[in-house]
């Protein structure tokens, strides 16, 4: 712990200038009752309850003379009077620094510092309550640099201190500065591209009003903030239970079985979900590099990558029809032991491509030879509520049918796996 004297800029540090209650040293031990009742009402001035004190050095030594004596606790008490008598007491004439009277850094002077001067004089400890480490300093009073406190009446400030007083005000737009002279901060503003911390808008830029983002992520539809971490996980095979009102995710997922396969530049396929799942829409998602993506409503938009997300029926709600209309080589019913779904279902077809560039792969993901998975194989998410509560004994789930996959020039072979869509190299 550091003990800090009041320090002027460029100065070599030293005792503050010493004042007196009169024009002799210490006059005030020797005068009369008279004189004493004369400067107690009119000659001493006080220090204003809102300014704190300083650990002295030595402990208590108010009047600035490198000395603690009686002189001191006169200084305190006159102080104490003081501060009874006005309500907005001035510095008081006798201590050498501003606040020296508050000897337990509390904001006021009271008559508990006097006491805590006549502990100093007589070089008795502090109380353990006042002062825990014993090192005749008040634990109030304690300041260093680097204790994550910009204690200014300490002669902390930005350019001595500057790791407990930071100049950044968090603020993008201002070029943030500390005065080597003043100690203080000052801003200037800074045009030019930003970050207004929304993961919702692209293109930030600097203006009279801050950081705005200049354009929205998503294609014109609502956007929710996702985790970067997060937006880069997919999960395998869509079954779901849970209870009523739920909201449940199921990935769309698209790679190859080697780095040397083709690169898919488009698909289709058709989608069917058993009850009591209820379709909400369909979600891509977008990320300018930072810690935070963007989830966005992409049916019937464009996904990231500038793909067209074509879905039919062409409404949400669509997808939710009263009777079960998928085909019936699709339906557990008519004996189909594949992947099939029990009545009732929703359905959807859905086609992801993009005619404005041939060469624009949806994604670039595929399978090591380890089994391991090499860049994000996450399409699209499909998402939907439980209309009921489900049981994990009887989930409800959701499986992806007549697909078909492209390269720029022909169609790839492939084929569905727990809800995969791999495509295998072309032959």
């Amino acid at each position: 712990m550091t003990r800090v004297f009041r320090v002027q800029f460029g100065a070599k540090f030293a005792a503050p200038k010493r004042a007196h209650i009169f024009s002799q040293p210490h006059s005030a031990v020797f005068v009369s009752p008279s004189k004493v009742i004369c400067a107690l009402i009119f000659c001493a001035t006080v220090v204003s309850p809102q300014s704190l004190a300083l650990c002295l050095d030595p402990p208590g030594d108010i009047n600035g003379d490198g000395h603690t004596t009686v002189v001191d606790v006169q200084c305190a008490l006159l102080t104490v009077l003081g501060t009874l008598l006005a309500d907005d007491p001035p510095p008081a004439f006798c201590a050498a620094q501003p606040g020296g009277a508050d000897m337990d850094c509390d904001g006021i002077v009271t008559v508990g510092d006097a006491m805590l001067v006549i502990h100093f004089t007589l070089k008795t400890p502090l109380p353990v309550a006042i002062d825990e480490n014993g090192d005749q300093c008040a634990d109030g009073c304690a300041t260093e640099c680097g204790d994550g406190v910009c204690n200014t009446n300490a002669s902390e400030n930005c350019w001595l201190c500057p790791t407990d007083c930071s100049c950044d005000d968090k603020n993008p737009c201002t070029l943030d500065n500390c005065d080597p002279v003043s100690g203080q901060c000052f801003w200037t503003l800074s045009l030019g591209p930003c970050d207004d911390g929304d993961p919702c808008t692209d293109n930030d830029q600097c203006g009279a009003q801050g950081c705005v983002g200049a354009t929205n992520i998503c294609p014109d539809t609502t956007c929710t903030p996702v985790s970067a971490s997060v937006a880069g996980q997919y999960t395998v095979g869509c079954t779901f239970w849970g209870n009523k009102g739920d909201v449940v995710d199921c990935d769309l997922l698209l790679y190859r079985t080697s780095p040397s396969a083709y690169l898919p530049i488009g698909f289709q396929v058709y989608i069917a979900f058993e009850k009591p799942l209820h379709f909400i829409s369909i979600y891509g998602t977008f990320c300018t590099g930072g810690p935070v993506c963007a989830l966005c409503d992409v049916f019937g938009k464009k996904l990231a990558g500038g793909h067209d997300v074509s879905p039919g029926p062409p409404t949400q709600e669509a997808w939710n029809p009263d009777e079960c209309p998928a085909p019936a080589n699709l339906l557990c019913s008519s004996g189909q032991s594949a992947e099939c779904v029990d009545p009732p279902c929703g359905f959807g077809g859905l086609i992801v491509a993009t005619l404005t560039d041939l060469w624009q792969e949806i994604t670039s993901a595929y399978l090591a030879p380890d089994g391991s998975m090499v860049g994000n194989p996450k399409v699209v998410t499909l998402r939907f509520q439980l209309d009921s509560d489900t049981d994990v004994s009887d989930p409800a789930k959701v499986i992806f049918a007549n697909v078909v996959v492209t390269d720029a020039s022909a169609v790839l072979p492939s084929t569905v796996i727990q809800n995969q869509i791999v495509v295998f190299p072309k032959k």
